[in-house]
């Protein structure tokens, strides 16, 4: 429609001089040309005017959601360089997938900074915000823990029908509060990430325990080869990956939690390529 009211527009502007045309056929003439020059600004105006507006569009409708709008204020180059990606993916109609793609890498890339640099007590929210979501999904399907926890290329399953069911969205919306709120805090009392030499042997000792119960190569498994072991055993190694760490106490959940945020932050890491947009 968009397109159609553009070219009628550019047609009717182009009509203009039949107006002041005496004869019948230069008048024939005339709107023949209008009619020309209104085909090819309909043309012109679905490959260029038309992904414009909707980037516009969607630039203006993120800016609408609250962690859009934080991202958006405090980190205006990653911003401006995820709705430049969108803008092309839209001129040049590639798969609608990658906008949410993108919108993934943006959050995770920003949260995991965030992370790395934010005080135990948000640690602590985040921690039971993710547990909270991740005991609902796997009492609907484990594949859904799996799928958010390593990325779309971790397991095949989709994950699209959840989205649909109230209980899902009120545990993720909360989820993403909580991530703003991980980005607020990073921004006004930022707290520097821990030493290896500190923030190691706590985590190795959780990996430990669950090694202990569920064996090294399955723990090994749950986060970088999902697919090898039963999606059910995978999904309960990572929820209680995340209840040990909370259970170690606010100091030593937030040392563990912003040593592995600095390194998912890091720009290499498998994290910041297709990782979950929880």
């Amino acid at each position: 429609m968009f397109n159609v009211l553009i070219a009628l527009f550019i047609a009717l502007i182009a009509a203009l001089p039949l107006f002041w045309m005496k004869t019948k056929a230069s008048r024939t003439i005339g709107a023949l040309v209008a009619l020309g020059i209104g085909a090819v600004g309909f043309g012109v105006s679905k490959t260029y005017l038309y992904p414009e507006y909707l980037g516009w569009q969607f630039e203006h409708e993120i800016k609408k959601q609250a962690l859009f709008t934080l991202i958006s204020q405090n980190y205006p180059a990653e911003f401006k360089e995820y709705v430049k990606k969108v803008k092309q993916n839209l001129r040049t109609n590639d798969d609608p997938n990658l906008v949410s793609a993108y919108s993934t890498q943006l959050v995770n890339n920003i949260f995991y900074k965030s992370l790395a640099n934010t005080p135990d007590d948000y640690v602590g929210l985040y921690l039971k915000s993710t547990i909270d979501l991740y005991r609902y999904l796997n009492g609907q399907d484990p594949r859904a823990v799996i799928k958010l926890e390593n990325g779309d290329n971790a397991i095949e399953y989709d994950i699209g029908a959840l989205y649909e069911t109230k209980d899902f969205q009120k545990r993720l919306n909360h989820l993403l509060d909580t991530k703003r709120y991980v980005i607020e805090a990073a921004i006004k009392n930022p707290t520097p990430p821990p030493q290896a030499t500190q923030a190691e042997p706590l985590l190795k000792g959780v990996m430990s325990e669950l090694a202990q119960k569920y064996g090294d190569n399955a723990v090994r498994a749950a986060f970088t080869a999902p697919k090898t072991i039963p999606p059910n055993v995978g999904a309960q190694i990572i929820i209680e990956f995340y209840t040990s760490i909370l259970s170690a106490g606010p100091e030593n959940a937030g040392i563990i939690m912003r040593y592995i945020a600095s390194l998912k932050g890091q720009p290499n890491h498998p994290a910041q390529k297709d990782a979950p947009s929880k």
